[in-house]
């Protein structure tokens, strides 16, 4: 809500006290210290939504499908969240087990609003087609009435588990990256915000190409309409006009590519600066981000293969200015679409100047003499030759001048001592 940022002192303390509170007591302690209703509901909102968010969904322990739903044999639980759960199945076709991933609502989450959600994400992965984006297979209901989708399985790795069991350098990493922003652009050039892009929402097979997962919370874009969002995506990860409960666009998925794009180059951060508190906090107050040398790890390097300090000179510069702007707190500063963000990145991997920053002429020179050192560096010895032959030409060329005069002093000098001898010229005896 804009209001919000005004009442944020309040809120903030609010939040705090319900957070430590009992889950039964927080209405109770939130009357004692807050007389406003709305401020209060608010105050929940933020509260079961970071938790809701901050600790997955456990896993029921007793199948409601026996082991099986629809035609699909359900043989272990792949993960769950605070939506779904997603198991490895199998089906029969032609005679041969066909493996995939099936998707299915948390017992504890059902309801019309979550149902809603689920038939939303059957059509939204429907109408996407993409080899970074997850393939949905099939779709329905079971028989006690859990909405389920079926997907291609992937074996695989989440996005930072993948970087790190691999240690990929920072080239690497942006490559991969620019996998998942290819996805990301495909979808909003059919309207489709992903609205929960985090590491865990994204995999890496073995032959090292991602898989975009989980388009639950996302929306379909109307212009007619305006959509606001609820406090569903991760905190860590969320844009700061989703925790403050503001109209959605493409640029709040713009901003959760620039934080995994930091995790992917510094390094993950830490409890203390990705907990739900401390990113409601900047969501109020709209901090910038903090530079990207600064979040390097001693930990990061490691895996990365580089001593700490040379990380962070590899992130001083264009990386930290691309990262910075993608996180900007008002959409208005960041991209203007992740195709802006992804070209500027392949601009870096080239060597070229990057477009978020100033295009002086110092800048735009260094770009160009990196990115053609050896060109520059032959066309520089060429010079240095060409100017040394030429100056050794004007040396031998002033010697020979100079010699040239010195002949003429000489010979002007033997014919006046001839003429001064000679007795008819000045009229004396010899």
């Amino acid at each position: 809500m804009p209001q919000d940022k005004e009442n944020w002192t309040l809120l903030q303390a609010l939040f705090d006290m319900a957070e430590m509170a009992p889950p039964e007591d927080r209405e109770r302690v939130l009357a004692e210290h807050c007389p406003d209703p709305e401020m209060r509901r608010r105050v929940l909102t933020i509260v079961q939504g970071a938790g809701q968010l901050d600790e997955p969904a456990d896993a029921p322990e007793n199948l409601p499908f026996a082991g099986r739903i629809g035609p699909y044999t359900l043989l272990r639980l792949l993960g769950t969240g605070g939506i779904g759960s997603v198991y490895l199945a199998e089906r029969i076709l032609g005679g041969a087990p066909h493996r995939v991933a099936l998707k299915v609502l948390s017992p504890h989450a059902a309801g019309p609003s979550f149902v809603e959600r689920f038939h939303r994400e059957q059509h939204i992965l429907a109408s996407l087609d993409h080899k970074n984006i997850l393939r949905m297979l099939d779709a329905g209901m079971s028989s006690t009435g859990y909405p389920y989708l079926v997907m291609d399985y992937v074996h695989g790795l989440h996005l930072d588990e993948y970087c790190d069991a691999q240690h990929l350098g920072i080239r690497e990493r942006i490559e991969l990256f620019l996998q998942i922003c290819d996805a990301v652009a495909y979808a909003h050039r059919n309207l489709i915000v992903h609205l929960d892009l985090k590491p865990s929402n994204i995999l890496v097979n073995d032959e090292g190409v991602v898989k975009l997962l989980d388009f639950g919370t996302s929306k379909l874009i109307q212009p007619d309409c305006l959509l606001t969002t609820t406090v569903l995506a991760t905190p860590a990860y969320a844009s700061p006009e989703q925790l403050r409960n503001e109209p959605v666009t493409t640029s709040c998925d713009i901003y959760s590519l620039g934080a995994i794009l930091v995790d992917l180059l510094a390094g993950r951060r830490t409890t203390g600066q990705s907990s739900a508190a401390a990113m409601f906090e900047r969501a109020m107050n709209e901090t910038e981000p903090v530079p990207l040398p600064l979040a390097v790890t001693a930990k990061a390097a490691e895996e990365r293969g580089v001593p700490e300090s040379k990380l962070r000179q590899l992130l001083s510069g264009d990386l930290q200015t691309i990262t910075a702007k993608s996180l900007r707190p008002r959409p208005k500063d960041r991209y203007a679409s992740v195709d802006a963000m992804s070209d500027d990145l392949r601009r870096y991997l080239a060597g070229r100047s990057v477009l978020a920053r100033p295009q002086t002429m110092n800048y735009r020179l260094g770009k160009f003499v990196r990115r053609n050192g050896k060109s520059v560096a032959v066309a520089a010895l060429a010079t240095l030759a060409l100017v040394g032959s030429l100056s050794y030409a004007a040396w031998r060329q002033d010697q020979a001048l100079q010699e040239g005069r010195r002949a003429m002093r000489m010979q002007t000098f033997m014919y006046r001592l001839f003429k001064l001898a000679n007795s008819e010229y000045t009229g004396k005896p010899a």
